[in-house]
């Protein structure tokens, strides 16, 4: 019934294709302003859900996180903090981040929360919040491909700049790789995960991967346009 979705109010104009030195933009300058709203299908209505914040994981309980800046607006050559905050069917808010950093909210695995922090560089590590305040590293320099249809394991790719890209299985309760295979490209994030396949868009094609207790291995590789990003499996077949 429900639809959470992000946008970006700007604050003034930005043109991508110039510099910001170009335009007069200084350090420091507030740019644009992130918002998470919440559209119901049955009624129709669009509303603010929260201001100064962004991306969106959704539990199965009704609860959403997300990530919310520090300070409302982004500024331009700042980086945005946010903390992670765990908002309930009800509008209470819980924090569940200890320090401010640079989050973002993938997914929900059962009550664990999943989370990007992005580094100096664009280095991202996977966390998992077991509950609020209480973190711990998943994936170093890699990102979340799929979660299990039961929600205990993940999918994760490694990339290049960890050395010779793979992906792995990994238990979400413990940590442990239970799977793990060195591929020729770099797998991107945002996958999907049915029955014992998982598909992810790879470089030049997607891949499709059997996943077996302690193996995995590619099923097909089809080539691919290079906008396509996002693959999802439509039914069992």
């Amino acid at each position: 019934r429900h639809v959470a979705y992000n946008l970006w109010r700007k604050l003034r104009a930005d043109d991508p294709s110039r510099s910001w030195s170009d335009q007069g933009i200084e350090p420091g300058d507030a740019l644009s302003v992130p918002q998470i709203r919440l559209l119901d299908l049955e009624l129709g209505r669009d509303e603010l859900l929260a201001d100064g914040a962004y991306s969106v994981a959704w539990r199965g309980d009704g609860a959403l996180a997300y990530a919310r800046g520090v300070e409302r607006a982004y500024r331009a050559f700042v980086p945005y903090e946010t903390e992670l905050v765990v908002r309930a069917r009800d509008g209470a808010e819980q924090r569940w981040s200890a320090q401010p950093a640079q989050y973002v909210a993938v997914a929900w695995a059962a009550d664990r929360l999943i989370a990007y922090r992005i580094g100096a560089g664009e280095h991202v590590d996977t966390l998992v919040f077991e509950r609020p305040g209480q973190a711990r590293l998943l994936v170093e320099g890699g990102t979340l491909v799929a979660l299990s249809p039961d929600g205990s394991k993940a999918f994760v790719e490694e990339g290049a700049a960890s050395g010779r890209p793979r992906v792995r299985v990994v238990d979400i309760a413990t940590g442990n790789t239970r799977a793990a295979l060195h591929v020729r490209e770099g797998i991107s994030y945002a996958g999907d995960w049915s029955r014992d396949l998982v598909v992810a868009r790879g470089r030049t094609a997607l891949l499709v991967f059997r996943v077996r207790d302690r193996s995995i291995e590619v099923e097909q590789k089809l080539a691919i346009d290079q906008g396509a990003k996002e693959p999802r499996f439509v039914d069992p077949a």
